[in-house]
C-alpha cells in the first residue's frame, strides 16, 4: 500500500475528511456531499486552482474503505465519511484555501467534523507553533481537527486519548469532550494566512494581455480553467515534449488574436520567468525586447506551446491500459479481498470493477490531465466561434494588470517577512532580533591581544568557564607520538605508503634566492622555440584540409603563409567559426539553458539582449556570421 501512495502521490499535497453526523437525520451521505458541493462551487467560483481543485469522495461501504485505504492510505473507520486529495504544485495558496473551505464547511454545517494534514503533518499547528502552549508537542499528531470554524485539539485524561479510536476522537470533539481550542493568538496566524479567502481572491490574480492564435482563444472562452495545465505543460515541459512545438500541427501561429487571460500570480510569474525562444521556421516572429507589443507576444508564444504539448498528449488507448500502476492497484485489490467470492467478469465482479476504475480515474492526477487532453482535442474538432467577435473584441480590451509586484527591493522583502513571520508582534522574537547588531557591536569594540579577544561574561557563563578549567587543569599531558599513531594507522587500515622523500627534495629547494629562480625560468623561454610550434600549427592545416572535417570550417585567404604545396589551401578562420559555432549552439538551446549560454555568461555576455540574432547575423571583424 506504502508503494503504491509513494508512486501516486508527491510530497505537495494536501489530504481532507469530513465526517458528517448522520444519527438521528434521514439523509444518507450522498444528500449531504451534494449541500456541500453546492457550498464549494458557491466559494471557490472565482477561485483558479493550481493542479489540483478541492474534490471530495464519499466512502459508505467497506468496498469504498478498501478503495480508499489501499490508494489513500485514509484511517478506517465505521462510520461513513468524505474524502479528498488536491495537490498544490508550487502555490502554496491553494493549501490555505482548502483549510478555508474546510473551516467554512464546519461552521456552515451542524456537527460536521473535518480534519487537515499535508506531508508535514499537522501543518495547521506548526504555522502557529510560537504561539501555542509548550506542552502541545508532537504527540498531538492526528488529534487536531476543525469544529464550528474553530481548530481544536483532543487533549484526553491521564494520556488516555492515545488509545481512543477515531470514531472515539470525533465523538469527543462533538460532545466537547477533553477539548482544547487553540488560544486565540495562535487562531488569528491562521485566519491570517486565510484572510484573503473568498473575497479578496482577486488580490492573487493577475490579468494579462496575450497575442495567441483564435484555437487558444477559443479554449480558454469555453474552459479558462486550463490556463493552469496549459502553464504547467510548458514550464514542465520534456526535451521530448518540445519536439511537437517545431511543428504546432494544433495551434499554429497564424490567425492570432489578442485577448485578456486571467492567470494567479504564480502561475504568471512562472511563464513570465521561463525563457523560450520559439522555432522562427514555426512562424514564431516576435518583436523586438523593447517592443510594447514584445510582451503579449511572449505569453501568448508560450500559452500556445503549452496547449500544443497537452493536445499532443491525447492518447487513443484506455488510459488504464498505459498507466503503470493500475495493476499495481488492482493487486493491492485481489490482497484485500475486495471482490469477495465473485468469478471474474460476472455481473458483481464488473460492477466492482467499474467502481474501482472510476475511484482510480477520479484519484490519479496523470488520468485527470488526459482527461483534459482528451476535453481539448474535442473541443479542437467542434471549434465554433466568430473570428468578427474576437477582432471586434480587440478594440475594447480593458487595460492589462500591472505586473510591478514581480520586483521587489530589499525593503519591500523585509515588509513582506515582516508581515508573513509577524515580527512586530512577537515582542520576545523582535527582542531578540534587534539585540543581535548591538551584541555583535559589542563584541568588535573590545580589545584583542595575542592571547585573544577580552571578552566580559555574564557571572553565569563565567562560573561555567571557571569550572571548565579546573577539569581540564586536573587531567594528565597526553604524549603523542606522531610516528607510532602513523604505522598504527597504516597496520589497522592495511595501506601501504611508500616511503619516499619527495617532498623534501623538491626541485624548488634548489633555489636559494628569488633571483636564481627568475633566471631558471627565463633560461626554460628561451629554449622554447616558437617557430616549431607555427610548423606544427601549418601541418596540421594541411593535413585537416583534405578531409571533411576541414571543408566544414569557414576559410579566410592569408597571402603572407607558403602554403604552395597544396592547392587553393586556405587556413582555417579560427575566429569566424568559434563566434559561428556559438550562435548556432545558442539558437538550438532554444531558450533554455545550456552550454554556450552557460560559457557566454561566466564571460558577461548575454546572448538573449543581441537584436542580430534573431536575423541571422553576427558580424564580427568584417566577417557575417
Amino acid at each position: 500500500m506504502e508503494t503504491l501512495r509513494r508512486l501516486e502521490r508527491e510530497d505537495d499535497f494536501v489530504e481532507y475528511y469530513l465526517y458528517p453526523d448522520l444519527s438521528g437525520n434521514a439523509k444518507n451521505i450522498e444528500d449531504i456531499l451534494d449541500q456541500i458541493n453546492i457550498k464549494i462551487h458557491e466559494y471557490t467560483k472565482e477561485y483558479i486552482w493550481h493542479k489540483d481543485y478541492f474534490s471530495l469522495t464519499a466512502y459508505k461501504t467497506n468496498e469504498d474503505n478498501v478503495l480508499g485505504n489501499i490508494f489513500h492510505g485514509v484511517k478506517k473507520t465505521n462510520m461513513p465519511f468524505l474524502h479528498g486529495i488536491t495537490h498544490f504544485g508550487e502555490n502554496i495558496q491553494d493549501e490555505w484555501f482548502v483549510v478555508s473551505i474546510m473551516l467554512e464547511l464546519t461552521r456552515c454545517f451542524d456537527n460536521l467534523v473535518g480534519k487537515v494534514s499535508d506531508s508535514d503533518g499537522e501543518f495547521i499547528l506548526i504555522e502557529c507553533a510560537d504561539r501555542l502552549p509548550k506542552w502541545i508537542d508532537s504527540k498531538f499528531e492526528g488529534k487536531v481537527f476543525l469544529f464550528n470554524g474553530h481548530i481544536r485539539i483532543v487533549v484526553g485524561d491521564n494520556d488516555s486519548a492515545n488509545t481512543d479510536s477515531l470514531d472515539e476522537l470525533i465523538y469527543k470533539v462533538r460532545n466537547n469532550s477533553n477539548i482544547f481550542c487553540i488560544p486565540n493568538l495562535a487562531f488569528e496566524c491562521i485566519q491570517r494566512r486565510i484572510s484573503q479567502f473568498p473575497d479578496n481572491v482577486r488580490s492573487n490574480q493577475h490579468i494579462a494581455t496575450v497575442f495567441v492564435p483564435s484555437q487558444v482563444a477559443y479554449i480558454l472562452k469555453e474552459c479558462p480553467e486550463f490556463i493552469s495545465y496549459a502553464t504547467l505543460a510548458f514550464c514542465n515541459r520534456s526535451p521530448e515534449d518540445e519536439k511537437c512545438l517545431c511543428a504546432m500541427r494544433h495551434f499554429p501561429p497564424e490567425n492570432r488574436v489578442y485577448i485578456n487571460v486571467k492567470f494567479t500570480k504564480c502561475l504568471y510569474a512562472m511563464l513570465m520567468c521561463n525563457d523560450y525562444r520559439g522555432d522562427e521556421r514555426t512562424g514564431w516572429n516576435l518583436p523586438v525586447n523593447h517592443n510594447l507589443e514584445y510582451k503579449a507576444h511572449d505569453l501568448g508564444m508560450k500559452l500556445a506551446c503549452g496547449f500544443e504539448i497537452l493536445a499532443s498528449m491525447n492518447k487513443s488507448k484506455n488510459d488504464l491500459d498505459i498507466h503503470n500502476n493500475w495493476n499495481t492497484f488492482m493487486e493491492k485489490l485481489k490482497e484485500q479481498k475486495y471482490f469477495g467470492n465473485e468469478m471474474e467478469n460476472t455481473k458483481d465482479y464488473l460492477l466492482l470493477l467499474e467502481k474501482a476504475q472510476t475511484f482510480y480515474k477520479q484519484s490519479c492526477y496523470t488520468i485527470k490531465t488526459n482527461m483534459v487532453t482528451r476535453r481539448i482535442s474535442e473541443l479542437l474538432k467542434n471549434i465554433d466561434f466568430d473570428k468578427n467577435e474576437f477582432s471586434a473584441s480587440m478594440k475594447m480590451l480593458p487595460k492589462e494588470d500591472d505586473d510591478n509586484w514581480l520586483t521587489i527591493d530589499s525593503k519591500d522583502l523585509d515588509d513582506m517577512l515582516k508581515k508573513c513571520f509577524d515580527l512586530e508582534s512577537n515582542e520576545g522574537y523582535s527582542k531578540s532580533t534587534k539585540s543581535l547588531p548591538y551584541m555583535i557591536s559589542d563584541f568588535l569594540e573590545h580589545k584583542n591581544d595575542y592571547k585573544g579577544v577580552d571578552i566580559k561574561l555574564p557571572s553565569s557563563q563565567k562560573q561555567f568557564v571557571n569550572n571548565h578549567n579546573k577539569i581540564i587543569q586536573g587531567q594528565e599531558n597526553i604524549d603523542f607520538h606522531p610516528n607510532e599513531f602513523k604505522n598504527a594507522m597504516q597496520n589497522l587500515l592495511d595501506i601501504v605508503i611508500p616511503e619516499d622523500d619527495w617532498d623534501s627534495n623538491s626541485d624548488m629547494d634548489d633555489y636559494d634566492t628569488d633571483e636564481e629562480l627568475e633566471k631558471s625560468f627565463n633560461k626554460m623561454d628561451s629554449g622554447i622555440n616558437k617557430s616549431d610550434f607555427e610548423y606544427y600549427f601549418k601541418e596540421m592545416d594541411k593535413e585537416l584540409a583534405e578531409t571533411t572535417i576541414g571543408a566544414s570550417f569557414d576559410k579566410v585567404k592569408d597571402d603572407k603563409d607558403d602554403f604552395d604545396d597544396i592547392e587553393n589551401f586556405q587556413p582555417v578562420d579560427i575566429n569566424t567559426n568559434t563566434v559561428k559555432n556559438m550562435v548556432e549552439s545558442y539558437k538550438a538551446q532554444m531558450g533554455n539553458s545550456g552550454p554556450a549560454s552557460t560559457l557566454l555568461n561566466t564571460l558577461g555576455v548575454d546572448f538573449s539582449e543581441i537584436e542580430d540574432l534573431k536575423d541571422n547575423k553576427i558580424t564580427f571583424k568584417n566577417t557575417t556570421v
